[in-house]
Order: C-alpha cells, then structure tokens, then sequence
C-alpha cells in the first residue's frame, strides 16, 4: 500500500474526530498547512460559503526537506487546561495516522497582573497570547501590549479538502495576521517568503484587502504593527501599550525582539527548533499562528 506523501491526504477525518471530542466551541486549523492551501494559485476562496477549496497540489509534504515530519497547528477558541490540550493532540496524531506532529493552543483568562505575573511575561512572554475575560471579550496580548479584538474576527470558515472532507479554519486574512502577530521579532526571517505570497493573495481579493485594511480584522493587523513599531523603534509607546506599562518594560521587549531576529537569521538553529527535541525546548519562544 502506498504511503500518503501530502498532509491533506492523512486529514480526511480530522474534522469528525475533532467533533466528536465535544469542544463548546470547536477547533480550528492555522498554521503552515492553511497557508500553503491558500497561496496555491488553483485553490478558491468561497466568500459566500466561507469555505475555502483547494487542490491536492496545494497541500505541503508530510515530511519536510530536512527529514522532519510537519506539524498540524490547532487552535482551541476556548480556555482549555494542559490534560485537555493532551487528550486533543493525541486524538488529531490518531486521525492523522501519527503522520504529523499537532500542536495545540487554546485561550488563556484574562486576569489583572500581580508583580510575579509581570516578572513572568518579562521573562518568559515572546509570543502573543489569545485570552478571554470574565465579560467575553477577546484580546490579543503580549507584554506590555493589549488589544482587544472583534468576536466576528474568529468567525469559522471552511477547508475543503481535494476527497470533499472539510476542516474548520478561520478567515483566511486571519491566517496572515496570526503570523504577523505571533511573536516579538514580527515576521520571522524563515517565513517571510510564505507571507510576502499570502499577503499578495490577500490583497488580490477585493474583500480580504478591506478587510484587512478596514474590516473586523482591523485591531489585529493595528497589534501587528505595534509589536513591530516596539520591537523596531527605541522608545517607542504604541497605541496598544497597557497603562501600567514601565519605561523598563518597553526597553525589554525592544531588547527581546532584537536578540530574537538576530538568533532567528542562524540556519542550524533553526534546524533545531524544527526538530521534536527543539520544539519542547523552544516552545516559549515558537507560538502558533
């Protein structure tokens, strides 16, 4: 029998599987896997239908050209607790016959900060966080920025699979500003290519550029730009920088942003990173998209 060489080929009931794990709110792809699905010059955007529909050529290989084998990224809009992201990763590597490495990421409780939180971000904080407060509002975060979000932005889409499968995902302009917003470097030297192609695709499509100029994704992409405006620029004080926010805590982030890029452009560190042993090393500094 022959071996699957595609990861859609390995999805096909990644959907019911997820669904049958009973999540109040469901789960949805990002990640690598969308973004390849969506920069495919044949894959159709469905406005109408939400729904996403791509070839089997626009599906990324199981196994990268370094030998690893790729990960499927998942996104819980919920809080989940470490023994639920658990049981989740375990049933999405049983779907996928354990031909791909899932990660999973849920939402966190948005609470007021003690010192010890505060010592922790400054720390431990190199990626965005999604968290939810006790009203129901959504925010982006990371330390010492805020933004709160538009619950229309985590409307669900569709990926239709090239077997008719589907797989729950989000608005594809919310593809590429996960990426611009995951972590404190901006957009990463490794995947800079992938997006300056998806943000083309993006901004080809009338009504993904208006809504990425304008539209419910226009806090996202107005998070995106602080994070590099402070990661840039010496003394800088966003618009999303929280009130509390310490002259020392806006030089540590510019300092954490400029060590990240410059490890970031070391090719054998990013082989390490890709592999499973760098994954769990790195997973402060890795976040999802």
């Amino acid at each position: 029998m022959k071996q699957p060489e595609y990861c859609f080929e390995v999805m096909n009931g990644l959907h019911k599987d997820m669904s049958s794990l009973n999540s109040k709110q469901g789960y949805w792809l990002v990640g690598g896997i969308m973004t390849s699905a969506l920069i495919h010059q044949e894959t159709i955007i469905d406005h109408q239908a939400k729904t996403i529909i791509a070839p089997m050529e626009a599906s990324p290989t199981i196994t990268r050209d370094n030998g690893t084998r790729r990960d499927i990224d998942i996104v819980i809009p919920e809080v989940i607790d470490n023994a639920t992201a658990l049981a989740v990763r375990q049933a999405i590597e049983q779907s996928t016959d354990r031909q791909l490495i899932a990660s999973v990421f849920g939402f966190e409780y948005k609470r007021p900060m003690t010192g010890q939180d505060r010592l922790n971000a400054t720390l431990f904080e190199w990626t965005s966080k999604r968290r939810i407060d006790d009203q129901g509002k959504y925010y982006y975060e990371l330390f010492p920025l805020s933004k709160e979000v538009p619950p229309e932005s985590y409307e669900p889409w569709q990926l239709q699979l090239p077997s008719g499968s589907i797989v729950t995902t989000i608005n594809p302009t919310g593809i590429l500003l996960a990426y611009m917003t995951r972590s404190i470097s901006g957009i990463r030297h490794k995947d800079k290519t992938k997006l300056d192609r998806l943000e083309n695709r993006i901004k080809c499509d009338p009504i993904l550029k208006e809504q990425l100029a304008a539209g419910s994704f226009t806090t996202w992409r107005e998070f995106a730009d602080d994070i590099n405006t402070l990661g840039q620029i010496r003394g800088a004080i966003p618009d999303s920088t929280i009130a509390t926010a310490t002259p020392n805590d806006l030089r540590v982030f510019y300092f954490k942003a400029r060590l990240l890029r410059f490890v970031e452009r070391f090719d054998p560190l990013i082989k390490i990173a890709h592999s499973q042993l760098g994954s769990k090393i790195l997973r402060h500094f890795n976040g999802d998209a």
